[in-house]
């Protein structure tokens, strides 16, 4: 599959669950957490990441994935031109990939806390 399939596929996929007519929260089903992983791996690849990588402000490397997602999305929304939309999940998505699996490392270790 091609990057941008994937990447449609990505947003399609994942569930949104609405307040009103607004998205309140996204979750990631696991089959779309191994789509993301993948295509983060891809955009690692690309130019566009190689060149900017440490660019990213430290939020976005600390943050939620539910909440970079929403980040990802406003800001392909918002952007000038088409380039700039196409580029953006190929920024973000590794960080999304990242904070996905930096969120598993905490719920595993917390639930072995616990056991």
């Amino acid at each position: 599959m091609k990057l941008d399939e994937m990447i449609v596929s990505i947003i399609e996929g994942v569930e949104k669950h609405m307040d009103g007519n607004y998205v309140d929260e996204v979750t990631f089903p696991d089959e779309i957490k191994e789509l993301i992983h993948e295509a983060a791996d891809k955009c690692r690849q690309t130019g566009l990441y190689i060149n900017t990588k440490n660019d990213a402000p430290e939020k976005l490397k600390t943050g939620k994935a539910s909440d970079l997602y929403m980040e990802m999305l406003v800001k392909m929304a918002n952007a000038p031109t088409f380039l700039h939309a196409a580029g953006t999940p190929r920024l973000m998505l590794p960080l999304i990939s990242d904070a996905i699996k930096r969120e598993e490392l905490e719920l595993s270790y917390q639930i072995e806390l616990r056991d």
